[in-house]
């Protein structure tokens, strides 16, 4: 009976080897893997012995010499145990650099040929010469003992040597690098030093030879909760380490169950509804915004490819955030099946920007080619054109003529169109930087003068707030063309009057900033992104170039930026931002 129970007892370490060797094959883990397998010899060898009634004692004798080397071989293990700590999973290195790596390499060597002489002394009558029955009565059965030789004390020597570096070995795992592995490390020596060392209690009849096998399976129980807490952990930071790499992915990527609840989401994710990511877990698109026509819309085109309508859907959306900005997402939903259950995964792309440059590129070409067709048709024009001036300003100095209303008109329109010829040459000549220092005061006081008596015909007011000391580095007249264009829009914009505000100031960050605010109808929100494309205009008889002009001196020219901001019915609000040395940033 106790022979059977050990011999099954001895099975238990060799099947956890196996399976470690089977999903683990880094050298750590295959120390483990020969340890155990050792081990279970070890603990087979001493089943033998119990086996008084089933083995003589010859048949023992020569099967327990040969099974000892599961406990002798165990040195070499040890001592490869060290070398591996000491030489690729230590933390700092520093006990590598203590100890020669040839010395370690040559305790390997020492060890494998002490453990080889001790085995071949076991199987002689050196090491163990005879085996004897014993019956001492509880708690020691009936067994057999080996009688050992005279050179029993190599044995001895090779279990001690084993004992100190398994001692040994405990302390060094504390330097792994690795936190699992550490872990595991200290679980395989104090498993190696308790096994070892209850076996030589055992073996000298200090305790039963049983305990042995108790130890061991308690040990190695220990061993393998160390694999499955090694295999969780490293599961766990895995999943740790993809959930970063999604998270540090700009890309939109989310995971939907059949019920539409978000079960994975990204950050960038989370920040299209301005939240954390775990926040939004398991709630729905309709659920985060229960007024949205847009959530409803994402449902249903997922429900389609959850159905399998849509096997694969892709497509150019145009979302909008929490905050009301509009975003242009590149949509990919693919469905999942995961544990027979129907899954849904989403990976958009933001090229807003890509959208943006395409049409800032697009503007910039169309800007060119207006250039260079304003350049060719002002020229035309503009010779012919002197030639009706003249002739109207001859006949309308001669004094017979009667239709001097309509001469005047003709006059009148002909000038209106030499002021389109010169906006078409402003657009299609490059602008020189011939700058120097001017104060924004004498620009905004020469404009309203000028424009001082159209608008009392409107019977508008101008509010100024203008800071004497503002000065920065400009084209003073191309700066007037522009603040007389945006006056002079703001008040045909006023048809039953009001006050035009204006402000300037220098600020903290070095530009000196305009703003211009009238009363008058504003602008369609959907026509302010426009606004400063050649020939688009809001007026019944304008070209639009006046705009334009201004956009080419701010931006282009000054290095500057132009706002609008607007609303139907209250009025329009534009905001110049003009860089103290424009000339200076642009080199920088």
């Amino acid at each position: 009976m106790y022979f059977t129970l050990l011999a099954i007892i001895a099975v238990i370490p060799f099947v956890l080897g196996i399976v470690i060797l089977f999903h683990n094959r880094t050298p750590l883990f295959n120390v483990a893997v020969a340890f155990l397998i050792l081990l279970a010899v070890w603990q087979f060898d001493i089943s033998l012995l119990y086996g008084t009634d089933l083995f003589s004692k010859e048949f023992v004798l020569r099967w327990f010499s040969l099974l000892r080397f599961g406990i002798i071989f165990n040195l070499p293990i040890v001592c490869l145990f060290m070398y591996l700590l000491l030489t690729r999973y230590s933390k700092t290195g520093f006990f590598a650099k203590t100890i020669p790596l040839a010395g370690l390499r040559l305790l390997l060597i020492a060890s494998v040929m002490l453990s080889m002489a001790v085995f071949v002394v076991s199987n002689t009558r050196y090491g163990i010469k005879n085996m004897t029955v014993y019956d001492d009565g509880y708690p020691f059965p009936l067994h057999y003992y080996p009688q050992f030789g005279d050179w029993q004390w190599a044995f001895l020597l090779n279990i001690g040597l084993t004992l100190l570096i398994a001692f040994v070995l405990i302390f060094l795992s504390f330097f792994l690098a690795v936190k699992e592995y550490r872990f595991f490390s200290v679980n395989l020596s104090i498993a190696i030093f308790t096994v070892i060392g209850i076996g030589m209690l055992s073996g000298y009849k200090i305790l039963p030879l049983f305990v042995s096998g108790i130890s061991s399976v308690m040990l190695t129980l220990l061993i393998f909760i160390g694999l499955i807490q090694n295999l969780n952990r490293g599961l766990k930071d895995q999943k740790n380490l993809l959930h970063k790499i999604m998270n540090l992915n700009p890309n939109y990527i989310y995971v939907k169950n059949e019920d539409h609840q978000f079960i994975l989401v990204n950050e960038a994710m989370a920040g299209l509804y301005g939240s954390e990511a775990d926040e939004i877990l398991y709630h729905t698109d309709l659920e985060l915004n229960p007024r949205s026509v847009q959530a409803v819309r994402i449902e249903m085109e997922e429900k389609k490819v959850m159905l399998g309508i849509k096997p694969k859907y892709e497509k150019l959306e145009k979302i909008v955030d929490y905050r009301g900005d509009t975003k242009w997402i590149e949509v990919l939903k693919i469905p999942v099946v995961l544990e027979g259950k129907q899954l849904i995964l989403c990976v958009g792309t933001d090229i807003t920007q890509r959208i943006r440059d395409e049409e800032y590129i697009l503007k910039t070409e169309k800007m060119s080619v207006v250039g260079e067709l304003a350049a060719g048709v002002a020229h035309e024009i503009r010779n012919p054109l002197t030639s009706l001036k003249g002739f109207v300003q001859f006949l309308g100095e001669d004094g017979t003529l009667s239709n001097h209303n309509i001469l005047r008109i003709m006059s009148e329109e002909i000038d209106r169109i030499n002021e389109v010829v010169d906006e078409l040459l402003l657009i299609a000549k490059p602008q020189g930087k011939s700058f120097k220092e001017i104060y924004a005061a004498e620009i905004l006081d020469d404009v309203l003068l000028m424009l001082k008596e159209t608008a009392n015909a409107f019977h508008i007011q101008f509010d100024a707030n203008i800071d004497p000391g503002v000065s920065f580095s400009g084209n003073k007249n191309h700066l007037k063309q522009v603040f007389l264009n945006l006056v002079k829009n703001s008040i045909e914009a006023m048809e039953f009057g009001g006050t035009i505000r204006i402000w300037c100031v220098n600020t903290s960050d070095g530009f000196a900033e305009f703003i211009l605010e009238d009363e008058g109808e504003g602008i369609e929100q959907d026509r302010i992104d426009k606004l400063g494309e050649p020939f688009f205009t809001t007026k019944e008889r304008g070209t639009g170039l006046g705009l334009t002009v201004c956009y080419k001196i701010i931006k282009e020219e000054h290095r500057g930026t132009i706002q609008f901001q607007s609303q139907v019915g209250k009025g329009t609000k534009v905001t110049i931002r003009l860089p103290l040395d424009p000339l200076g940033k642009e080199n920088v």
